[in-house]
């Protein structure tokens, strides 16, 4: 979300996506091969990108939320078209290697914002206050 974003925007931007993804949800159900295949496709979705996000995040310093954005993008997309568009048996692995790259393609771009860290929920923001 934009920095200054008003309250009222916020909130239509937050229900359009609720809508799109109930969309998705349905139209993946319905072509669901199972109970099991759907549970499994649905822990895969977002699963390559957040792993990367993750791991790049907990054990070290480098990149941005820049890319970190990218790379769920990424990751999530890669699987839809790979899963779906392909019947890739191996989708969930080809996201997760492109959700790797993207975020280390990102980091090392010449144009990219490296003054930009990736913070955990808030650490360190300025518009946090302090509980104490």
């Amino acid at each position: 979300m934009r920095p200054g974003m008003s309250e009222w925007n916020k909130v239509r931007l937050e229900q359009w996506g609720v809508a799109v993804m109930g969309i998705l949800a349905y139209v993946l159900a319905l072509y669901a091969e199972g109970v099991y295949r759907l549970v499994k496709d649905a822990s895969a979705f977002g699963g390559a990108g957040i792993f990367v996000v993750f791991m790049v995040g907990m054990f070290t310093k480098f990149g941005s939320a820049t890319s970190a954005v990218v790379s769920l993008a990424v990751g999530a997309s890669v699987w839809l078209v790979a899963r779906c568009g392909f019947d890739f048996e191996f989708s969930y692995l080809l996201g997760l290697v492109t959700a790797f790259g993207s975020y280390v393609v990102v980091v090392l771009n010449p144009g990219s914002d490296r003054r930009e860290p990736l913070v955990a929920l808030g650490a360190s923001d300025p518009s946090c206050k302090d509980a104490s």
